[in-house]
């Protein structure tokens, strides 16, 4: 018997930084809020930054507010990001254009970009070059992370744009530490499930790692479980078979459990299982039945995310 349900979910463990093997990450608890038109105490935004290796030296940056409005970083060459690609390559292509892309948990990020799913559009890129009086101190290139178009532009109803957009799962990094090339991650959660942000067109980061070996791939687990809560539809068919329905990140872990009662506790009914991306950091669609119950007519289902 299996099946799984809703599920909330939970935290994050402290604004710390620790060392796992040779991967250190960067915890963040609560997590960080940015958004397009995120009201902010500056005019006409604000920046957050991402030092990985913690030398207190900025590596990537990102401008968010009402000046946007949308989402945008900045860096130094030759610092580079992962993007996806505004268009689908072709023999012969020699200039790449492109912004910042989404990769699923679990997206194996070196100088190749490893998945189990095709990752042929998205490439490491050096943004475009950042000239701009107001910005060119964050960085001398930059790239957009996501965005809301203006409506005098395209009309009604405004609409958010890039690959981040309504998603959760992690931007890829490269960049210098002193002469050594290193590679990280920034997890984030932008799903629609947080009311405030338009379109999905901001939420959460969550935190980041990077590899501290130098050239060496990094696999881009979970930082910690998001507090986005998620919902589950569950549907009593006959002969005992129950329905399940939900929106799952891929790449994460979840654990099914259910009970006949709610004065009865829940019990667990299958082991913990990973969801696999169709395509970058969409997500999954899961379907799932449950069979056996012909004995309860109706029963209380829930999916808890554990990492």
């Amino acid at each position: 018997m299996i099946l799984r349900l809703v599920a909330l979910v939970l935290f994050t463990a402290g604004s710390l930084s620790m060392c796992l093997a040779e991967v250190q990450v960067t915890k963040l608890d609560p997590p960080f809020s940015i958004g397009a038109f995120q009201e902010t105490d500056d005019d006409p935004f604000s920046i957050y930054s991402i030092d990985f290796d913690l030398d207190c030296q900025s590596d990537f940056r990102f401008s968010y507010g009402a000046g946007g409005p949308g989402v945008a970083c900045y860096f130094n060459y030759p610092n580079q990001i992962v993007a996806l690609r505004s268009a689908p390559s072709y023999p012969g292509q020699t200039n790449v254009y492109g912004s910042m892309g989404a990769l699923p948990l679990g997206t194996i990020i070196g100088s190749n970009l490893v998945s189990s799913v095709d990752l042929t559009n998205y490439t490491w890129h050096p943004g475009t070059t950042n000239d701009y009086d107001l910005t060119v101190v964050y960085g001398d290139h930059q790239t957009s992370v996501f965005g809301v178009i203006d409506p005098a532009t395209i009309g009604l109803p405004p609409i958010a744009v890039g690959d981040p957009v309504a998603k959760e799962g992690v931007m890829g990094f490269q960049f210098l530490s002193g002469t050594n090339i290193h590679y990280g991650y920034v997890h984030f959660d932008f799903r629609t499930n947080i009311n405030q942000w338009y379109m999905g067109a901001g939420g959460y980061i969550v935190g980041w790692a990077y590899e501290t070996e130098p050239n060496k791939a990094i696999v881009a687990e979970p930082i910690s479980v998001p507090p986005t809560p998620f919902g589950i539809s569950a549907f009593a068919l006959e002969n005992g078979v129950f329905d399940l329905h939900w929106k799952a990140t891929p790449g994460a872990i979840f654990q099914i459990e259910g009970t006949p009662s709610l004065s009865q506790s829940f019990t667990n009914f299958a082991s913990e299982f990973r969801t696999f991306p169709t395509s970058g950091a969409d997500q999954v669609i899961v379907d799932l039945s449950v069979y056996g119950m012909t004995n309860n007519a109706k029963y209380f289902w829930r999916v808890k995310r554990l990492h």
